[in-house]
């Protein structure tokens, strides 16, 4: 189950602004799965992570921003390698 939680304090003077996600619990059949063909808990983990974060990076419509994203990312050049 995915969650959002957008939160908006404000008063004349200032504006603050935060907002939470959460990703439900992963099923024990995948991380069975997953962990059968050699992956551990932590890797499971950040690939699943990895996954959501490069579907929001496909979303970014301009190109400079998205490649800029994905450098930050440490991710450079592997939307141009998944293309292929």
């Amino acid at each position: 189950m995915n969650q959002t939680i957008p939160l908006i304090l404000c008063a004349e003077e200032d504006v603050e602004g935060n907002h939470g996600a959460t990703i439900g619990k992963l099923d024990d059949e995948l991380l069975f799965y997953l962990e059968s063909r050699g992956m551990n808990r932590e890797q499971i983990y950040e690939m699943m992570a990895m996954a959501k974060v490069d579907a929001v990076c496909r979303k970014i419509p301009d190109a400079a921003t998205r490649a800029k994203v994905q450098e930050f990312l440490g991710r450079a050049g592997e939307e141009e390698e998944a293309e292929e």
